[in-house]
């Protein structure tokens, strides 16, 4: 198994060392035997969570490059480079057709394009969706701010699955998450307004606040700023 950097990376935000040897050695027990052992640490059982999907991933395809062989690669490597010729065939006609819908009926695809954009776009695959860690990104948010939401949830799904699609990362969920519990679970001071009720991921995980909140900086001890540890002003 190819140890990536993202488990590395998941491992640091660990407090205890023998918590984090129980996290690596769990993925690799679970990746030779698919048997998922016991794991004692809380922390190193909400890391393993989170990163199972990708672990079974890693294991179909190393079973899969097993069972077919060289064999296998060849006719896949032939029907790829066939599907990439339809693909670049039929990308042709549709950007003919295309150039000659907009040049008779540009208002027609102007409403069309307006049509696709509404709304959140989900950029991630039926398969890759399903391998997201909903559940380690919702138990993390109900364990730091008290509440009780459910990782079945479509809209929260679809949310996740957004920032996902844009590149954001697991430590990037966790990161909002330790900052804004850590500024806003708390009695409100006189005359300042009650932030609780927003700590939610209909707030947290929206495309128009999660930028700004992971370029936020605080949170839970143990927390990685990284890349992102700069200040940010800018209003919620």
């Amino acid at each position: 198994m190819n140890f990536f950097e993202g488990y590395f990376d998941t491992g640091q935000q660990i407090g205890s060392w023998e918590a984090r040897c129980e996290y690596w050695g769990a993925l690799v027990h679970f990746f030779h035997t698919g048997e998922v052992p016991d794991i004692a640490s809380a922390e190193a059982r909400i890391a393993f969570t989170a990163s199972k999907p990708s672990v079974e991933l890693s294991r179909k395809r190393a079973s899969a490059g097993r069972d077919g062989g060289e064999a296998k690669a060849a006719n896949a490597a032939k029907s790829e480079a066939s599907r990439k010729k339809t693909d670049k065939q039929a990308s042709g006609k549709s950007e003919a057709k295309q150039k000659q819908t907009v040049k008779q009926k540009p208002r027609n695809m102007n409403m069309k394009m307006k049509e696709k954009m509404k709304g959140e776009k989900t950029l991630l695959s039926a398969g890759e969706a399903d391998a997201l860690p909903y559940e380690a990104i919702v138990a993390r948010l109900n364990e730091a701010a008290g509440t009780k939401f459910r990782a079945d949830s479509a809209q929260t799904r679809s949310m996740i699955n957004g920032r996902f699609a844009e590149g954001y990362t697991l430590d990037d969920f966790f990161h909002v998450i330790d900052v804004k519990c850590a500024k806003w679970n708390r009695e409100p001071r006189p005359g300042e307004k009650d932030m609780r009720p927003y700590l939610r991921p209909k707030t947290l995980f929206a495309p128009g606040n999660f930028e700004s909140y992971v370029n936020e900086i605080g949170g839970g001890a143990g927390v990685d700023l990284g890349k992102w540890a700069k200040p940010d002003d800018s209003a919620f």
